[in-house]
């Protein structure tokens, strides 16, 4: 009962998590500042006798036939332009789901420019409708009717700059530099979590009792929070170890996880166990780019074949995919990264993650790319400079998968009847590869 209602617990605040893009965070700001005026409105009440002089002529002053006109143009323009910056957004997302790739559509939700314009707009339409339902013969609230003026302002600052960003939405080099951005950081901060236990020696636990745990729904696995994993561990003489990586597509009942203990654990303890790992582990019903670095990589991928298909004919944005992939997996082809494992003071393993290691990165990259590319020389051309750029900093155990890699690229365009020119041309780039023709 408990674990099912953690596991309902979960999903609802996921649910929130989901529709906070577009919904939740410009409703609290439109909410926020409303709340606000309800403030200064209150002053406006309490202070009108006691206003200091230059607020009570000059630029701060309003009559009040000045004050209607004005709160009237501001709240209506405010929700016009509201309603237009959801149709441009709208469009956006039409551009990008059928230029692009539809799974992009996810980050276009989350972007902070789009959330804050929607909030303000909506904030400055909500308080000049309040501030004109207040204003009346005997009360014309002057500090409230220049904080909207204050909001009518920044408004169009922020619709200005919000157009700005719309536009740079749409040019698809934005687009995948971000991405891979976002991926050469989650990378890093993985390489830096093995580096941090590659000095540790490590032991597997002494094993007196073992469990498995099961998904108790299905979903893709999206997220693990280690740090609470490792606690966990350390807590109760645990090793812990996630039997699928990140991204994998869960069964309900399949089992997922190993726990070993060093000792025998009771039926209680054993439940106790159960809830604390579910709430650390996050079931989805959709992949997300938060912990999942393949989800990342097959959307660039995606961006890249997309580019080649004869429908859109766009080798050079396939390029750009290419080379940006490359600086994404700088750090980890640089430390030859291996398979995440949490390790405690004493060396005993407490944590094991199937992850990714440099091997299967590089294999995730170049496979499908150069499978789409067998007759293309410009792409393959690219794919032989980009692995000959990782050879040149890539970790010596790593030297031989590079290597391959290059013979398959070679080959894959032999296959294709190319003409002897074109072929030695692929042939100078691949000069770190001893080519078996």
């Amino acid at each position: 009962m408990v674990v099912g209602f953690l596991i309902t617990l979960k999903y609802a605040i996921g649910e929130v998590f989901k529709i906070r893009a577009l919904a939740t965070i410009p409703g609290v700001i439109a909410i926020s500042i409303w709340l606000f005026s309800m403030l200064l409105l209150f002053l406006d009440r309490r202070l009108q006798p006691h206003l200091p002089d230059f607020l009570q002529a000059g630029w701060f002053w309003v009559a009040k036939d000045t004050a209607e006109s004005v709160l009237s143009v501001v709240s209506g323009a405010a929700i016009t332009t509201l309603g237009l910056v959801y149709s441009l957004v709208l469009i956006v997302f039409t551009l990008a789901a059928g230029n692009i790739g539809p799974r992009l559509l996810q980050r276009f939700t989350g972007d902070r420019v789009n959330q804050i314009t929607a909030g303000l707009l909506g904030a400055t339409f909500l308080v000049s409708l309040t501030v004109l339902h207040q204003t009346s013969e005997t009360n014309v609230p002057v500090l409230s009717v220049n904080f909207s003026f204050l909001l009518a302002v920044l408004s169009v600052l922020q619709l200005i700059y919000f157009v700005q960003s719309v536009s740079r939405s749409v040019m698809i080099d934005e687009e995948v530099a971000e991405i891979s951005r976002r991926l050469e950081d989650k990378l890093s901060q993985i390489v830096k979590s093995v580096e941090k236990q590659a000095g540790k020696t490590s032991r597997s636990l002494k094993e007196q009792d073992c469990f498995p745990l099961k998904s108790v729904e299905n979903g893709y696995l999206t997220m693990v929070e280690q740090e609470t994993l490792y606690a966990l561990a350390c807590e109760h003489d645990l090793e812990i170890q996630l039997l699928k990586k990140i991204g994998t597509f869960v069964l309900k009942d399949q089992q997922f996880i190993t726990v070993t203990a060093a000792r025998k654990l009771d039926d209680e303890t054993r439940e106790s166990i159960h809830e604390q790992i579910i709430t650390c582990v996050y079931l989805t019903k959709s992949r997300s780019a938060v912990d999942d670095i393949e989800y990342a990589i097959n959307v660039l991928i995606e961006i890249a074949l997309r580019a080649l298909s004869p429908g859109v004919n766009d080798t050079f944005t396939a390029i750009s995919c290419i080379d940006r992939l490359t600086g994404a997996l700088n750090s980890s082809v640089q430390c030859g990264l291996t398979e995440q494992s949490i390790v405690d003071e004493d060396g005993c393993v407490r944590v094991l993650i199937p992850g990714y290691t440099a091997n299967s990165l590089i294999d995730a990259v170049f496979h499908p790319l150069r499978r789409s590319s067998s007759d293309n020389l410009l792409m393959l051309v690219t794919l032989a400079d980009a692995l000959s750029r990782l050879s040149e900093i890539a970790h010596p155990k790593l030297g031989d998968l590079l290597r391959a890699h290059g013979q398959l690229v070679y080959d894959s365009y032999a296959s294709s009847n190319p003409l002897p020119e074109d072929l030695d041309h692929l042939k100078t780039r691949l000069d770190f590869v001893d080519i078996k023709q």
